[in-house]
Parts: C-alpha cells; structure tokens; sequence
C-alpha cells in the first residue's frame, strides 16, 4: 500500500481524563525538554493539551516514514529550529514536514511532504471585561484596512420592513452581529497563526505585510459553524497576499472542529524552482511583528485566552471536516505499534 501523502488529525482533550498515573507514563515517550516544559504547566488542561500534541505528532510523522526507513518510538527525534519550530531530524527524511496547534478543546497535527506546512486551531471567545471594539483596538496593527474591512462588513440581513425593533430584537440583531464579526476576526487569527508557522520564521515578520481575503461561501453551502468545505482540496475562497502580491503557490483549508473552534491549515507543496527559504517574508526592516506592544505573543494571549464561549451553531464535536478526529483509544494503539516498531 501507498504511503499517504498527507496527514490531517484532531483529537477533543476536552473529553481526555487521563489518570495521574497515565499521565507519568506518557511523559516518558517524548523528549525530556519537552517533558519538562509540561511540567511547568499551571493548569492540568495546558499540560494535556501539550503532552497530546507531542504524542500525536510524532505518531503523524512516523505513519509516513516508508517502511524501509520505519523506526521505532524512541528512535525518532525531533527538535526545534532557532524559531522554536519543531521538526524531524532523525530519520533524515527529505521534505516530511509536520505541525501542531492546540488551544480550547482540541490539538490538531497536519503531516506529509511538502516546502511548509503550518495550522492553527483558535476558540471563539467574547471578551469578558470589555466591548468588542474595545477587544479590537489592541490589534488595530495585525490586520489591514481590507481585513478589518472583512471583520467590520455588515452581514447579510432579513428587511424589516422600517418598522422599529423591540428591545429584545434589537439586542439579539447586535448580538449576531458581533457573532458574526468575532467569527471572521478569529478566521482571519487563525489564517495568519498558520501561514506564519508555515513559513516558519518566528516573530520575524510584520503581519501588516500579509493580507488574506476571505470571500464567504454561500449561505446554502454550509450551516453556520460548520466547514464550509470538508475535503482535502483547497479552500477556492481563501487567498493571500505578501507585500501586495498575490502567492497563488499556498493552499489553504478552513474548517470548524465544532461550533467554537475554527482550525486552518497552509501548505506549500514541493516543487523545482522553489524551496522554503526561497520565500523572503523576513526582509522587512521591522523585525517583530507589529503589534502596538511588540510583542506578538501578548496579542497571542488575548485571542487565545480564557473567556466566555460564543458559538455559531449546534455544537457537533464530532464533525471535524478537514481533520479527522482522533479517538483516545486509536492513538494508544498507534503508539504501542510504533512502540513495536
């Protein structure tokens, strides 16, 4: 049988309720730096969510070693870069790429063969001290007039006829509506997190550079919180641009793990007139990325950080369209076979 080109997985840590005992046995099959930054974990969730994405990426990457070069578990090594970029560095296996996102519910891992590769999986989350603009300001220099554009748009509304609102309605008509402006800011989060990581370079690059447009299906196509398209193509709404140039050579999958958590993923296929450090993102003179406080980790945070759920839909744990969803019970058993070897 073929080796499968490229890997997609999610796994729900959410409904993951490892034993302690579990947990120490599993932080002996991942490298000891990385055990030790679990350890320094606060939050149990943080450290699963962490320890989950260790062992189902190195379970990704070794599905498609070939079988002549197949290794056991503790023979495969992975390290980071100067960017904190993990990667395979034994076996050497030209052009097997993988990453890791994990953040809400759900890790996801993409893997295969490829120039770059990068995802990320974000959680809806309504600012719980603030307004939505208020949220907003802070990152009034990640995105470009035409992706606040995007954020900001009026959605798509029934005509009431003139007649005034109730109270009621009128608070439910802003309510969709911030919905729908928080669902296309964290879309446009989650497609920079992972093109960023893709290319791999860091806080090296100034996100005002990159500019995505995202042109919604049609509302027929997909309910609301639900992948908009579930295959492994390319999302044809999805373009990006780098310093106002458009990079037709990037592919890009949105979909939604379940009502709360979007997940996106960038690939760059191999191909003879270009590599991965052939892509020159990291030339501007601005070396961090441009943010008002500098520091792209703290806006990071924000995002990602602890607040109250707004979802888009009937949550549907299950249907993870684009990444197929991982059960506990298949990863263990996927690791004892590695185990194996």
């Amino acid at each position: 049988m073929d080796q499968p080109r490229m890997i997609r997985w999610s796994f729900h840590v959410a409904t993951w309720k490892p034993t302690p005992e579990l947990i120490q046995t599993l932080l002996t099959k991942i490298p000891a730096h990385e055990r030790t930054k679990i350890k320094r974990f606060r939050f149990p969730m943080d450290a699963r969510r962490a320890l989950i994405g260790q062992l189902i990426a190195r379970a990704a990457v070794m599905a498609l070693i070939p079988a002549p070069s197949r290794e056991k578990w503790a023979d495969v090594k992975v390290e980071r870069d100067k960017y904190g970029k993990p990667f395979l560095s034994f076996p050497d296996i030209p052009h097997l790429l993988f990453n890791i996102s994990h953040h809400g519910d759900w890790v996801i891992v993409a893997a295969g063969y490829g120039s770059q590769l990068g995802v990320d999986v974000s959680r809806f989350e309504k600012p719980t001290n603030e307004t939505l603009d208020e949220y907003f300001a802070a990152f009034d220099e990640i995105f470009t007039p035409n992706e606040w554009g995007y954020i900001n748009g009026e959605t798509t509304q029934e005509g009431d006829g003139g007649r005034k609102r109730s109270a009621r309605a009128e608070m439910l008509r802003k309510h969709t509506l911030n919905a729908e402006r928080l669902r296309r800011f964290v879309t446009l989060w989650a497609l920079k997190e992972s093109f960023v990581k893709a290319i791999g370079i860091g806080l090296g690059l100034d996100l005002m550079r990159v500019e995505f447009c995202v042109k919604d299906a049609d509302k027929n196509d997909a309910a609301p919180g639900h992948a908009l398209h579930d295959d492994i193509a390319a999302t044809p709404h999805i373009t990006v641009s780098l310093d106002n140039i458009p990079q037709a050579q990037y592919t890009f999958h949105m979909s939604y793990l379940d009502s709360y958590h979007p997940a996106a993923y960038c690939y760059l296929p191999v191909s003879d007139n270009h590599t991965s450090e052939d892509t020159a993102v990291g030339s501007s003179g601005n070396d961090g990325r441009n943010a008002k406080d500098g520091n792209m980790m703290s806006v990071d945070h924000r995002v990602n950080g602890r607040g109250e759920g707004m979802g888009l839909g009937e949550d549907d744990s299950k249907a993870c369209a684009g990444f197929r969803e991982m059960s506990w019970e298949e990863l263990s058993v996927r690791i004892e076979a590695c185990e194996r070897g």
